[in-house]
């Protein structure tokens, strides 16, 4: 879903290195940082203009109704020019 999220809401980088999951967006300062909740849900703590949260849950959610899928293609094209 990275890709995809990365297409849809560019600028967004995540903390790899975090026992939770934290996304942060450099360029406005924003960051969310999320943990399951342990009944299915997450807990959710956010900081600054972005809605960093809506964006993850948009992108899942078209995810979610293109089937799920397992795999994606990526088409890329060479430009002559640069």
């Amino acid at each position: 879903m990275w890709p995809a999220l990365d297409h849809l809401h560019p600028g967004l980088v995540r903390d790899w290195g975090s026992d939770r999951l934290v996304i942060g967006a450099p360029a406005c300062g924003s960051w969310v940082a999320a943990c399951p909740d342990g009944a299915g849900g997450w807990t959710v703590t956010a900081h600054g203009p972005r809605e960093i949260w809506t964006e993850i849950q948009e992108a899942a959610a078209r995810w979610q109704a293109a089937g799920s899928p397992a795999s994606y293609r990526l088409h890329l094209e060479h430009d002559e020019d640069q």
